[in-house]
């Protein structure tokens, strides 16, 4: 099963090891990440569904259940999900950060802050909040606000200063600058997160834009070359 070379005869072999041992909660485990990785995103929701009716006090089913629906767009279901996740397990940052991106998602920004700022004061240590929270701020409507992008920035650089290695953060608060205007700031932000990420093809477009705008035609090409080539690759979402 190892990289699910042979998709159907897998698909086959783990079907039957549900059916034949329904008790074991590993079984449905492998058999949705067997469905989203062939993108099968309703069989995966129906198999965390399931899995969550024959498995209601596990959490890690419900974890389940919420990173399907949140790929397949459910995100008032994903909501409930990781709210469920989260219910006897307070200190869960990764069901806090799931329930966070499924409200950024839905379009719920005074659900999200509140979110992102209980996982900053629960987990003072997870640049992810930080980042996760200046994401919302500058997709709020009010993000041109000169004190809506203080914040985001601010929030940023204690990211960077929690894990410098974060390329999420970097691209995010080169895209700030950028939006002020501050081109030589955006490009100095923009090339550390093209160093610590460079198949990613979000952040080869915006260098391509900064370079024009600096004038440097040259590097804004091969900027442009990059994007290109890894455009499609993968999923080019920083975050």
């Amino acid at each position: 099963l190892v990289g699910f070379a042979q998709p159907r005869e897998s698909f086959e072999h783990l079907e039957r090891a549900v059916q034949l041992d329904p008790e074991d909660l590993s079984n449905y485990n492998v058999l949705i990440e067997f469905e989203l990785h062939e993108n099968h995103l309703n069989s995966a929701m129906k198999l965390a569904s399931q899995a969550a009716i024959r498995f209601p006090k596990h959490l890690e089913v419900w974890m389940w259940k919420g990173s399907t629906e949140l790929e397949s767009g459910h995100y008032h279901e994903a909501i409930e999900s990781y709210r469920h996740a989260m219910s006897d397990q307070a200190a869960n940052s990764e069901a806090l950060l799931g329930l966070a991106n499924a409200q950024l998602l839905s379009g719920d920004p005074s659900e999200v802050y509140k979110t992102y700022e209980q996982g900053i004061r629960q987990f003072p240590a997870e640049a992810r909040f930080l980042v996760g929270f200046a994401n919302a701020l500058m997709q709020s409507p009010e993000s041109a606000h000169r004190d809506v992008a203080d914040r985001a920035q601010a929030s940023l650089k204690k990211a960077i200063q929690l894990d410098g290695s974060s390329p999420a953060a970097h691209y995010l608060l080169g895209q700030s600058f950028l939006d002020q205007g501050r081109l030589t700031d955006s490009l100095g932000e923009l090339q550390t997160a093209e160093m610590k990420d460079p198949d990613n093809a979000s952040i080869h477009f915006v260098l391509e834009r900064v370079f024009r705008r600096l004038g440097r035609t040259d590097e804004a090409r091969k900027e442009f070359v990059l994007f290109e080539q890894t455009k499609g690759t993968r999923d080019n979402d920083p975050l």
